[in-house]
């Protein structure tokens, strides 16, 4: 099983079904309850993929942001040596770095 984020129809992050309902779940636990970004990480939990771009502009740049901030989170707490508490937190923290990449903003949209 897999799971991912589309950012758009022919660009995604896709990884192991574990992976992906980590970072989620850590996601969710950051997300207002019963806001629209915890309905999204629902949703998407729910399917396999969080699909940014069918969420309303301002959601799915929240939610996003959100799951860039818990990623790069993570790799900080990695880099200090903690654990995370997940099956392989190397393979976890490698595919959140990559998550991180993609989910930066191009080029264009930072002027």
């Amino acid at each position: 099983m897999a799971g991912g984020v589309a950012l758009t129809e022919d660009r995604d992050w896709l990884v192991s079904g574990w992976i992906f309902g980590e970072l989620v779940d850590r996601a969710l636990a950051r997300a207002e309850p019963e806001s629209d970004v915890a309905t999204a990480l629902h949703e998407g939990e729910a399917n396999g993929m969080v699909v940014l771009y069918l969420e309303d502009p301002p959601v799915g740049r929240e939610v996003a942001g959100l799951l860039t901030s818990v990623a790069r989170d993570q790799l900080d707490r990695r880099r200090n040596g903690e654990s995370l508490g997940t099956r392989d937190d190397d393979l976890f923290v490698k595919a959140l770095a990559d998550l991180v990449v993609l989910l930066a903003p191009a080029p264009d949209a930072r002027e």
